[in-house]
């Protein structure tokens, strides 16, 4: 997958640079093919260790020519509303590399430096500043609960590639906590019937491997199951699997930045896309 992403690159580069009805007359395939490609881009990022990996999937070009699209309050068949919150998703990953790295070896230069702090700050006000109802949503429709349920895993892959969300106590915890519970309760609302349930298998492995409780565990067990149950994919059920292995971990080794190593031990080959 990531092969085809590399040579894809190049590729959609030279198609957003062509003139507007060079595909379609009113641009609306080139729309969705720019969708499609930041789409899987960002979602796949999360089944590669950040640590040894230098790869950019998104060029200069691509992240523009996506940023217009958010910028025309654009609802994609993929990502629905939240085209926003992935293109923060690489941002997020080139932050947590730093911040692994630095658990393990020195950096240069050391982490955290006041760049550091401005550039989560930066990342934290972007996310939590994602309004569904700016988009024009029906408050509660199915698209904007998905957005919701989005934008506090992103905020919870923003908030555990810090060494400090792994504590016991603190802020930090307070903040992953509370993005875990508002997640449930936007899924809550979000009927497991709904095929748009197929879109949501970063979302719920980003937030079910923040999970200790055994409660919440067994309710997205149930949630899995019966998606898996009424759709059929296999990415649903293997997303279940990837959960399963997290929640043998200890308590402060779970978070979205250990998945990759949970797929590549178990081999569970899956695009969460």
């Amino acid at each position: 997958m990531f092969d085809h992403l590399n040579a894809a690159g190049p590729l959609l580069t030279s198609l957003v640079s062509s003139p507007p009805d060079f595909v379609t007359k009113d641009g609306s395939l080139k729309n969705f093919i720019v969708e499609y490609y930041v789409y899987t881009a960002s979602i796949s990022l999360i089944s590669i260790d950040p640590r040894p990996t230098t790869i950019i999937f998104l060029t200069p070009d691509l992240t523009s020519q996506a940023h217009k699209l958010v910028e025309s309050s654009y609802i994609g068949q993929l990502c629905g509303c939240w085209l926003e919150l992935l293109l923060l998703i690489p941002r997020i990953f080139d932050f947590g590399r730093r911040s692994l790295a630095s658990e393990s070896s020195a950096t240069n230069p050391p982490f955290p430096t006041a760049d550091d702090f401005a550039t989560f700050s930066a990342l934290q006000m972007q996310i939590l500043g994602f309004n569904t109802y700016l988009l024009g949503l029906a408050p509660g429709s199915d698209v904007a609960l998905c957005g919701q349920i989005f934008q506090q895993a992103v905020h919870l892959y923003l908030l555990t590639c810090l060494p400090s969300s792994r504590d016991s106590d603190g802020p930090q915890k307070t903040a992953v906590n509370a993005a875990i519970g508002h997640a449930f309760e936007f899924l809550r609302q979000l009927s497991p019937l709904s095929r748009i349930n197929t879109s949501l298998c970063w979302a719920l492995a980003v937030v079910g491997s923040c999970i200790s409780d055994a409660k919440l565990q067994a309710e997205l067990r149930q949630r899995l199951s019966t998606m898996f149950g009424v759709i059929g994919l296999g990415n649903i059920q293997a997303t279940a699997a990837v959960l399963e292995r997290v929640w043998e971990l200890p308590a402060e080794q779970r978070s979205p930045w250990v998945i990759c190593k949970v797929m590549q031990e178990h081999e569970i080959w899956i695009s969460f896309a």
